[in-house]
Parts: C-alpha cells; structure tokens; sequence
C-alpha cells in the first residue's frame, strides 16, 4: 500500500542499532544494521582495525 506507516522487514532490520566499540583505538560509534555489516567486511572506520561481531552490543531501543 502506497503511503504506509510501517516499513518492510528489511528496513526494520536496518533500524536496529548497536554500539561498536573499536579495540585498537577505543572509539565508540552507534551504529545500524547495515554499518554494522559493513564495519565488520570493512574494519574500523576510524583506524582500520580489524572488526568482529564481539565489539558490537545492542542497544535496547524499547521495541
């Protein structure tokens, strides 16, 4: 339906968000889905270090 309030599954997923904590450098970033996804192929976005899964916490969003 044109118009419509609610977005796809999809997009809901892109809006979670999380904190990345970078071990190199220490900077911490909040990021969403997508950013997550490409912090993780892609590396820190400050310094270039390597990126896991494990430097990333959800951030509750009351969803």
């Amino acid at each position: 339906m044109a118009g419509s309030v609610r977005g796809t599954r999809e997009e809901h997923r892109y809006m979670k968000e999380h904190e990345f904590t970078c071990s190199e450098c220490g900077q911490q970033i909040t990021v969403n889905e997508g950013m997550r996804e490409a912090i993780v192929s892609s590396g820190c976005p400050v310094c270039g270090a390597a990126a896991t899964d494990a430097q990333f916490a959800p951030i509750d969003t009351g969803e």
